[in-house]
């Protein structure tokens, strides 16, 4: 394996893992001092919404390919390159803040389109997935159908919340009264208990393949139980509906 490739599967991780917990600070916080220095925009929930709506774009993106049953065509490095290349400034500096959190440095190398430009990135099956997977964002359609396995439970799950959050954000929110509106109602709110729910659930990718079935199992289990009543209500109304 490269140095760029391990890396790259680093990155990758820490996007999988940091996605919805990224949804829930800002959805409660906003964007802070400091990010919005990096962005270029003003502190607080003005534009907390658009980047709210391209991490899920992203982190949808990289649940889709999870999910499916072939292995990540082209490696990590393709599948961050692709995320890249195809995301908005909002995307990028989310993709590098998380690099920066590992410690990696920006590099060209790592988001060349050149990465992507090979039979099995973007103009080959990465861009055929990414496709889909905008294809299911835009749709809305965030259900959780039965008879799963618990690996692919959890990754209906995933997808589902960050549809949903997608669908809330992309149109743009009103500005919330008081720094959100956390009294249960509205799409702040909303957006909140969805990434506070999904945050908790386990992501197949990050569990060793002979432990898999069972750490879900126990995980949804405990998701279930740790989540607020909202985010239990959540749950309940994926697989009933």
């Amino acid at each position: 394996m490269s140095p760029l490739e391990g890396n790259c599967r680093q990155v990758l991780s820490r996007l999988r893992r940091r996605g919805f917990s990224q949804v829930r600070v800002l959805a409660r916080y906003g964007i802070g001092s400091e990010e919005a220095e990096k962005l270029g925009c003003a502190p607080g929930f003005e534009v907390a919404g658009a980047l709210i709506a391209e991490v899920a774009r992203v982190h949808h993106f990289l649940t889709w390919v999870a999910s499916g049953e072939s292995r990540i065509p082209g490696g990590a490095a393709a599948l961050v390159a692709t995320a890249w290349e195809e995301s908005e400034a909002g995307g990028r500096q989310w993709i590098q803040w998380c690099a920066e959190d590992l410690g990696h440095i920006h590099s060209s190398e790592w988001y060349s389109s050149d990465r992507r430009s090979t039979p099995e990135c973007g103009d080959g099956q990465l861009g055929e997935l990414l496709r889909a997977g905008d294809a299911a964002l835009k749709a809305g359609l965030w259900r959780v159908p039965v008879q799963r396995t618990p690996e692919q439970t959890a990754h209906a799950l995933l997808l589902a919340g960050m549809e949903e959050i997608h669908a809330l954000a992309r149109g743009g929110l009103p500005l919330p009264q008081g720094g959100g509106d956390h009294g249960g109602e509205g799409p702040w709110s909303r957006i909140e208990t969805v990434s506070d729910t999904c945050h908790r659930i386990p992501i197949p990718s990050e569990i060793p393949r002979p432990f898999r079935s069972l750490v879900i199992r126990r995980g949804l289990r405990s998701a279930f139980d740790d989540s607020s009543e909202s985010g239990r209500a959540w749950l309940t109304e994926m697989f009933l509906n």
